[in-house]
Parts: C-alpha cells; sequence; structure tokens
C-alpha cells in the first residue's frame, strides 16, 4: 500500500481509506492548477467540509500533494447529484454547518513543535451525539498538515505500519477499547519520535488532561441550518428539534433527517457549472466494487484457546502417549535382530 498526503492508504487495487478511521474513501486527485486557481479551489472545498448535507458525501479532507498536485477526499461517492427540489423549501432541503467548538483548538496544542521528543495523551469526553467524531476528524486534519499520521488505535500494529515508520502518530482510540495503551505503548518503544494519543469516549479520565464537549445552545443550533430558516413553520420544526435535541449536533441532525446513515447518493454528475473540481484532471481511487478492507481483515488477537487449537493439541498428546506406550526409548528392532 501507499500512503497518500499523510493520511489515506492506497491498495494496490486503487482502493483508498482513511487511516484516522480505518473507513473507505473515495480518493480524488489532480492537477493543482495556477495559484489563483488554487486559492478558488480551497476557498471551495472549505465550505463544503463545512457544510453537511442530508444526501451529499461528506468532504473528509483536502489539501496539496506535493508541488504540482491536489487531493480530495470523499465518504462516499463522487461526483454526487444535488439534492434539489422545487418549490417551498423542506428540511431535506437544507443543510448543516459544522459549528465551532473550542475543544478543537484546546487540543491542537499537542501538535506544538515545542513538545517534540516526548508523547502526548489527551481525552476528549461529552455524550453520545456531542460531536466528538467530528471534532476527531477535525483534529486529524490538524495533525496531517503539522507533520503527524493519524492512525486508528486498532490499526497501529497492522500489517500495515510500514507505512508510517519512522513517523509521529496521532492514534485516535476508543476510551473503551481495553486495548489502548498497548497499542500505543508499542508505538512509543517502536519508533524513537513524539506521538499524540487521543481518547475519545463519554466518560471524563480523571487521571488525563481532557477536554470535555459541552451542548449548545438552542440559537446556535437553529443558525447553524442553511439556508437560513426565519419564521413559518419551518422555523418552528427546526426549532422544536433544538429543543428535542438537548443541545446535542448529532442527536439535531437525526431529529431533522431520521434516514441520514441510510441515505445512498446516486453517482449522477453534477449540473452545478460553477463549481470548481479536481475531477477535471484526476485519477480516482476507492471504487465501488464490495471488497473486504485489507485494514479490517487484520488478525485480531483473540481469548485462548483459539478455535481448532485444543483438537491440536489433543492429538499431540495421543501420539505423545502412544509413542511412551509402545516403548520410545527401547532399542530399535532392526538393530535387535542385527
Amino acid at each position: 500500500m501507499e500512503l497518500i498526503a499523510d493520511r489515506f492508504a492506497l491498495s494496490e487495487d486503487s482502493r483508498a481509506f482513511d487511516l484516522a478511521t480505518g473507513a473507505g474513501v473515495r480518493l480524488i486527485v489532480g492537477s493543482a492548477g495556477g495559484v489563483s486557481e488554487q486559492l478558488r479551489w480551497t476557498d471551495t472545498c472549505a465550505v463544503r467540509r463545512a457544510l453537511r448535507r442530508r444526501a451529499r458525501p461528506v468532504l473528509v479532507d483536502f489539501g496539496l500533494v506535493g508541488e504540482c498536485s491536489r487531493f480530495e477526499a470523499w465518504s462516499s461517492n463522487y461526483p454526487a447529484r444535488e439534492d434539489t427540489t422545487r418549490g417551498e423549501l423542506r428540511i431535506q432541503d437544507c443543510g448543516l454547518r459544522i459549528v465551532e467548538q473550542p475543544a478543537v483548538a484546546a487540543l491542537a496544542e499537542m501538535f506544538d513543535p515545542s513538545g517534540v521528543g516526548r508523547p502526548h495523551v489527551s481525552a476528549l469526553f461529552g455524550p453520545a451525539g456531542a460531536g466528538k467524531r467530528v471534532i476527531a476528524g477535525e483534529l486529524a486534519r490538524i495533525a496531517r498538515t503539522r507533520g503527524f499520521v493519524p492512525v486508528a488505535a486498532r490499526l497501529v500494529d497492522s500489517r500495515q505500519a510500514g507505512l508510517w515508520r519512522g513517523r509521529s502518530l496521532f492514534v485516535i482510540a476508543d476510551a473503551t477499547q481495553e486495548s489502548v495503551w498497548q497499542a500505543f505503548l508499542s508505538a512509543a518503544l517502536k519508533e524513537p519520535q513524539s506521538h499524540v494519543l487521543l481518547l475519545v469516549g463519554e466518560e471524563e479520565y480523571k487521571s488525563i488532561h481532557g477536554v470535555c464537549v459541552h451542548p449548545l445552545s438552542v440559537e446556535a443550533l437553529v443558525s447553524a441550518v442553511e439556508p437560513p430558516v426565519q419564521g413559518g413553520p419551518l422555523e418552528r420544526a427546526v426549532r422544536r428539534a433544538a429543543e428535542r435535541s438537548r443541545g446535542l449536533p448529532g442527536r439535531f441532525a437525526q431529529i431533522l433527517w431520521p434516514d441520514w446513515h441510510e441515505v445512498r447518493v446516486p453517482t449522477v454528475p453534477s449540473r452545478r457549472a460553477a463549481l470548481l473540481r479536481v475531477a477535471e484532471q484526476v485519477a480516482v481511487y476507492g471504487g465501488e466494487a464490495a471488497i473486504d478492507n485489507p485494514l479490517d481483515a487484520l488478525p485480531v488477537p483473540c481469548a485462548w484457546p483459539a478455535p481448532g487449537e485444543l483438537a491440536s493439541l489433543r492429538r499431540k498428546m495421543e501420539h505423545a502417549i502412544a509413542r511412551i506406550v509402545e516403548g520410545r526409548h527401547a532399542p530399535e528392532r532392526d538393530s535387535c535382530v542385527r
């Protein structure tokens, strides 16, 4: 496999994966273009990454690759068809703008160059739906731009570990996993680099510096809807959803779009000619074939005994007993004849 943009793994069969999560992505690599074109493309991608829509894939990350190429990593097939309707605006037609969280700036200090040479451990905690996954994704992007390779904890000791050998790692771990510390310790012992471990969970770690993700106000959630809803039944519906969500962005999105995670976007070119794309000169990685994820197909440690191990031990024991009964230390028959 090949490491792309210090975050994505590209397999020999052109499948791409986000190392920060282990999930498959659609990776688009194209020419960087001139300076003015790069600026327009960067602004366009920044806007699209900050806005989530019900029937559009998520822009996971974007940036430059080397001196003359740029990339876009999408969570789904791209390009996607806009979910547009004629007539009155509906909730399904609206988008949700990501609200900036102070936790991102607080935790980004872990990647400060002044801390090079020693590992950092921090925790990100808060109730389910508070936006911890979005914050971890933003931190993975920041880590990539500062020389770290964001890697999910379960992939640290995988067969693909050679991709980040000799590099500083940003290990993202589920706080409920028992092997978190083992994976981080393994990375710290193998590579004498500065590593960062982020524990993500719902409970606070008393002995670890952590940042809590606090619920947002109702007004903050309502103002995150794009285009803005003002007056009428649509605003009342959005406000009721914000109140029911108890300030949790994930729950707010689930109330607005109950089928959000079940939407499948067809691979149809968009008709918006003004949209600037890398796809004009692209190499697209990450097809639609339902093939096993090589990152998920790694050997997973299991409790003893492993399947079939008892049967193998039983056969060895029976063979040993049979040799003892026959007299393993007795002289061979041929030597006795002689």
